[in-house]
């Protein structure tokens, strides 16, 4: 059956089976139907947008994560994600703003630290960024890959 035919509860049965399925296509397009019923719309959304992330699909996965942010301005994830986003289609002042958020909505978390860092050198500003290693290296020496971006500046 198409997925508007079934009972909407059906639609989260299918979005289970065509992800353990692999079936991003046939998910995505079930995963729209239930954004449009305004069911779960934020849990969707995210998921839309996560998909189409892992797709590769980046003009619509920022669409779905500015949406998300309409709703609630500090979701981490999305913050940190549109980061990314940026950062792959070389905006990196936007990138590094989104990066900053990101930050600001969770300070304590390394790997939005680490990519900041990322973002910060894409910019050249080396010695911002090598300060944030030393942080981040500061709260978990083990930290590999603030070890090895360290090595890599010095």
């Amino acid at each position: 059956l198409p997925a508007k035919e079934v009972r909407s509860d059906s639609q989260f049965m299918l979005n289970a089976f065509y992800r353990s399925m692999g079936l991003k296509q046939l998910l995505i397009a079930n995963l729209e139907l239930l954004a449009s019923s305004g069911r779960n719309f934020k849990e969707v959304l995210f998921e839309l947008a996560k998909i189409n992330l892992e797709l590769k699909n980046f003009d619509e996965a920022e669409q779905y994560y500015l949406q998300l942010l309409q709703s609630d301005e500090l979701f981490t994830d999305a913050l940190s994600d549109l980061s990314f986003i940026y950062y792959q289609k070389q905006q990196f002042l936007k990138s590094l703003a989104f990066s900053q958020r990101a930050i600001n909505s969770a300070p304590n978390n390394l790997d939005i630290l680490f990519n900041h860092c990322l973002v910060l050198l894409s910019l050249d500003q080396k010695q911002e960024a090598a300060s944030l290693i030393d942080t981040i290296l500061t709260v978990n020496p083990n930290y590999q890959k603030a070890k090895n971006l360290k090595k890599q500046l010095q």
